[in-house]
């Protein structure tokens, strides 16, 4: 595994996650299941292969986190403040990681599931794509 190159933690640090390579994609997911996860009116996912992520207690011991299973996705939270932290990608070599909250936040390259918009948003001149595009 590479150097670390970005990487975000919880708010109360108990765990941190590290990432050695740039993503596969990131996004604006506007789908039902991201929404009620984030409570806001899209969720900012950026995709990394699984072995370019480190998933690290800061505290000694067990990574413990609370998984909550989406639709499609299973999420992982902090077990001790319910931050966001992973989630595993319906294509299992990923994980979507929550971009907002990383140090260096890398840009949204399109939005997914805007049929499912609730409100609308100013244009960023990002493609935009009633499902998940198909590359």
């Amino acid at each position: 595994m590479k150097e670390c190159t970005n990487y975000l933690h919880c708010a109360c640090g108990a765990i941190k996650v590290e990432v050695d390579s740039e993503p596969a994609f990131t996004a604006y997911c506007h789908c039902t299941a991201c929404r009620r996860a984030t409570a806001a009116p899209c969720y900012w996912g950026a995709a990394y292969r699984k072995a370019d992520v480190r998933i690290l207690s800061t505290k000694g011991g067990p990574v413990n986190t609370i998984q909550h299973v989406a639709l499609t996705n299973a999420r992982h939270s902090c077990a001790k403040c319910g931050t966001l932290i992973f989630e595993d990608s319906v294509n299992d070599d990923m994980y979507i990681l929550p971009a907002a909250i990383m140090r260096h936040p890398p840009p949204a390259q399109f939005h997914i599931f805007t049929k499912f918009s609730v409100m609308r948003m100013a244009d960023d001149g990002l493609p935009r794509y009633e499902e998940f595009p198909v590359c």
